[in-house]
């Protein structure tokens, strides 16, 4: 008798029980349609995991794997089961971090970074050391910018700010703000000649306490805005020389205190050049109400019309006075005539 020592599975020949199980070992081969009735499963033992795929190799054989497939504009494959930022942009592309802050970092070295601080309103980009104690850094805000380095082990730093708010760029060293530049141009925030080298640039402030103006004398003095001016006493005779230019006085007086008195005079210039101003300046008709009462007096004069009265004295040759009946003249210093009129 014969025996198939292959035989085809089929429902009509085999029929397994419930709760058995079939063992197939070395190729089986299905041909047809493998069909998994609604409610069974299908399991595979060996190298199984959850997430796993039927992976197969290049000569057909599947087994439980990963795999990573549709990575792109950026990203590429880091393992079989991961993604990593990496690869060629292949359209413009935008993150959208919303509200939330985002920072780019060294877990090792956090001042390795690029941070979006919106908590902050600042964007900042840091670069250290390895030791993190040499750091520099921008700094973006709405209203400034700032360029700045320090040395965290010896104190050490400077800053360059540029704030629009307060029209002011902001130099600063050492931890503190140290020069200003804006509208009224480039000056300290305190003062550091304590520390001036030959190099320093002075301020107005230094120039103004530290510089003494020397030698002002015979006639100069100096003025409150430290500028040198005529005025003062003079030490001795002097001469200023016009050669043959003219000294002009615009819109002021020459005034010379030892001429000074109480009524006006003639400046004179006496023999040797000096000044003097002992005539006084009178006027030619007199209003002298005295004087006057003395001229208009009948008894004073003599029938030749000379003044023969009391003494006439303050009075200078060429004055005179009139009234309806005379004219009165003097024709010396104290000395009158008088002639009718008409």
């Amino acid at each position: 008798m014969g025996i198939d020592t292959r035989p085809n599975l089929s429902s009509s020949k085999f029929e397994q029980f419930a709760g058995e199980i079939l063992n197939l070992s070395g190729c089986t081969q299905i041909f047809g349609q493998f069909d998994i009735e609604s409610g069974a499963t299908l399991s595979i033992c060996n190298n199984f995991g959850q997430g796993k795929v039927l992976v197969s190799d290049s000569q057909g054989n599947a087994t439980w794997g990963f795999t990573v497939t549709g990575y792109t504009n950026g990203l590429c494959k880091y393992d079989s089961q991961n993604v990593c930022l990496g690869g060629i942009l292949v359209n413009n592309t935008t993150i959208d971090i919303d509200t939330y802050d985002f920072k780019l970092c060294s877990a090792e070295n956090p001042n390795r970074s690029i941070y979006l601080d919106q908590q902050n309103n600042e964007l900042k980009l840091c670069w250290s050391d390895a030791a993190n104690t040499c750091c520099s850094s921008i700094s973006i805000n709405p209203t400034s910018v700032e360029l700045g380095s320090y040395y965290d082990g010896g104190g050490c730093s400077a800053n360059i700010c540029v704030a629009h708010d307060d029209n002011k760029i902001y130099l600063g060293s050492a931890g503190s703000i140290r020069t200003y530049h804006d509208e009224n141009g480039l000056w300290y925030s305190g003062d550091y000649s304590s520390g001036a080298t030959n190099r320093w640039l002075t301020d107005k402030a230094y120039v103004d306490n530290k510089v003494t103006i020397t030698g002002v004398t015979n006639g100069l003095c100096v003025n409150d805005n430290m500028n040198v001016v005529l005025g003062g006493t003079l030490t001795g005779n002097t001469t200023i020389d016009l050669n043959s230019y003219n000294l002009t006085l615009d819109d002021g007086y020459l005034i010379l205190t030892n001429l000074t008195g109480s009524t006006k005079r003639i400046v004179e210039a006496n023999i040797d050049g000096s000044l003097s101003a002992n005539t006084p300046i009178i006027t030619g008709k007199i209003t002298n109400a005295t004087i006057i009462s003395l001229l208009v007096d009948e008894d004073n004069w003599s029938v030749n019309g000379v003044y023969v009265g009391i003494e006439i004295t303050g009075t200078y040759e060429g004055q005179y006075y009139a009234n309806n009946d005379y004219y009165f003249f003097a024709y010396d210093d104290n000395d009158w005539l008088r002639m009718i009129r008409g």
